[in-house]
């Protein structure tokens, strides 16, 4: 199979991940998968198609802001260090993402706080569907031309 043929997020439905997520953790409220430019690629039952592609300009603009962080963790000025994933803690609500593939991140709202047991089991079953899809979960470069 070439890297054309190969399948990606553009071409796979990903819905069933972001839904397996959420309906195996009581607590993970909603599941998106989204691009570095903040466009919607799949969500969750039970999340308008608004509200998700709203949560996805939102937190890849969190993303952006979070990978200018370089300096203040030590690194140099002129080179951002590799950014891996972000927590939001809302109180009684948190929001997670992470880096699911080139350009490409998967976020989840549980309905616990931060310091929750539930977050943990919702980070892990994250991850594990992370590393699982990695090969799929890679955006293509846009051609200038198409």
């Amino acid at each position: 199979m070439t890297d054309s043929e190969r399948p990606t997020v553009e071409s796979t439905d990903m819905t069933w991940v972001l839904n397996r997520i959420t309906s195996e953790h009581a607590a993970a409220a909603n599941a998106l998968l989204l691009t570095s430019d903040g466009l919607l690629l799949a969500s969750s039952d039970g999340l308008s198609r608004d509200a998700a592609e709203r949560t996805a300009a939102t937190l890849a603009g969190l993303q952006n802001l979070s990978r200018s962080l370089s300096e203040f963790c030590g690194g140099p000025l002129d080179q951002q260090m590799p950014w891996q994933k972000s927590v939001v803690d809302l109180g009684d609500h948190t929001v997670l993402m992470f880096a699911a593939g080139p350009r490409v991140y998967i976020a989840v709202s549980v309905s616990e706080p931060m310091t929750s047991p539930e977050v943990g089991l919702v980070t892990m079953a994250t991850t594990r569907a992370v590393n699982g899809l990695r090969r799929v979960l890679s955006a293509h470069e846009c051609d200038a031309g198409q």
